[in-house]
C-alpha cells in the first residue's frame, strides 16, 4: 500500500468536502439527536449527557466506583476533524480515511487537541501543557474547566456499561459482565463493534448500533485514550471521582487504554479490557473521544 500522505492544500480541501458529506449525512452526530442536557459541538457532534451513579467495576462487590455527571461525545474523533482542529494530517501511511477514527496519535497530541478544540469553542481549556517536560506534558488546570478532555478511566467503563439506564438510581453491579459495550444479553457483538475477524472489508468507521446511552463503537475500532496513568493493578474498595494513581505511584508514564480496536478478537472487546501506552507512542489501533464536564 502507497505511504504517500495528503499535500496541505490538497488534505484542506479534502478534509471540506468529507465534512460536508459526513454533516450532510449526520454522522458526525452518530445520527444521535442532542436532548435536553447533551451539548451539541459543530466540530465533533453530539455529547451525550452520562448521568452520575455508582457501579461495580469487577467481580469484587466491594469495588464500586461513584462519579459525578459529565458529557461524552458519540463516536471518536474523525482524522478529518483532528485534522481540521490541528492543522496537520497525523496519518503516517494511507491506511485510514478521512472519515474514520483519527489514529497514528499520541496521548499528548490527544491532549493538545483537547485544548486547541477548547479555545476554537470559546471554552476554557482543560489543560496546562508543558511541552518542555514530555513525562508531565499535560495538569489539569481546573476540574471545573468547561473545556474538552479525555474522559477518566471510570468515566469511560460507566458510559461503556450504559450508566445505570436499565434502573436509574440503583448501583450497577452486572456491567462489568458485558462481553462488549452494548451487550444486552440477546444480540451480538457483530451489531455493535468492529473488531478482529468479523470481516476484512469493514472500516473502523464501518455503522454499528450504539450501546444504551447512544454511544457509538465503544468496543473495537480503535483503543480509547483516557485521561488516568495506568497500573496493572488497580485500587481496590470505594472510589468517588477517581481519576487514576498519582505520577508518584508510578514508575513508567504510560496512560490507560480502554475498549480493544479492530485488531483485537471478540473476546478482548469486553467493556473490562485495557490496556496501557506510553505517552509519546503512535499506533494505527488508538484513538479517542473527548468529554466535558
Amino acid at each position: 500500500m502507497s505511504s504517500a500522505i495528503t499535500k496541505p492544500v490538497e488534505l484542506l480541501m479534502s478534509i471540506s468536502n468529507h465534512l460536508v458529506a459526513i454533516l450532510a449525512g449526520g454522522l458526525i452526530a452518530a445520527g444521535t439527536a442532542a436532548g435536553a442536557q447533551d451539548y451539541y459541538s459543530k466540530n465533533v457532534g453530539v455529547m451525550k449527557h452520562i448521568p452520575g451513579g455508582t457501579f461495580q467495576r469487577d467481580s469484587n462487590p466491594a469495588n464500586l466506583s461513584s462519579l459525578r455527571e459529565f458529557r461524552l461525545c458519540t463516536t471518536e474523533v474523525t482524522t478529518a476533524v483532528f485534522a481540521m482542529v490541528m492543522g496537520y494530517d497525523p496519518r503516517k501511511t494511507d491506511m485510514i480515511g478521512l472519515s474514520e477514527p483519527a489514529g497514528e496519535i499520541s496521548w499528548n497530541e490527544a491532549i493538545s487537541f483537547c485544548n486547541k478544540l477548547s479555545v476554537l469553542e470559546g471554552l476554557t481549556p482543560f489543560y496546562t501543557i508543558n511541552p518542555d517536560n514530555p513525562n508531565n506534558y499535560a495538569t489539569v488546570s481546573d476540574w471545573s474547566a468547561n473545556g474538552y478532555r479525555l474522559p477518566t478511566e471510570t468515566e469511560w467503563m460507566w458510559a461503556a456499561i450504559g450508566a445505570d439506564l436499565e434502573n436509574p438510581g440503583d448501583i450497577n453491579r452486572t456491567g462489568y459482565l458485558k462481553k462488549f459495550a452494548g451487550d444486552t444479553g440477546s444480540n451480538t457483538i457483530d451489531e455493535c463493534a468492529v473488531y478482529k475477524g468479523e470481516t476484512a472489508e469493514h472500516t473502523c468507521f464501518t455503522p454499528k448500533l450504539p450501546n444504551e446511552l447512544g454511544l457509538y463503537h465503544m468496543s473495537g475500532s480503535r483503543w480509547e485514550m483516557c485521561w488516568d496513568l495506568f497500573s496493572a493493578n488497580p485500587p481496590e474498595g470505594e472510589l468517588f471521582n477517581h481519576t487514576g494513581p498519582a505520577a508518584s505511584e508510578i514508575k513508567v508514564f504510560a496512560h490507560v487504554l480502554r475498549g480493544a480496536s479492530v485488531n483485537n478478537t471478540a473476546a478482548e472487546c469486553s467493556v473490562l479490557s485495557r490496556i496501557g501506552v506510553l505517552y509519546n507512542r503512535i499506533g494505527y489501533n488508538m484513538g479517542f473521544r473527548v468529554a466535558r464536564n
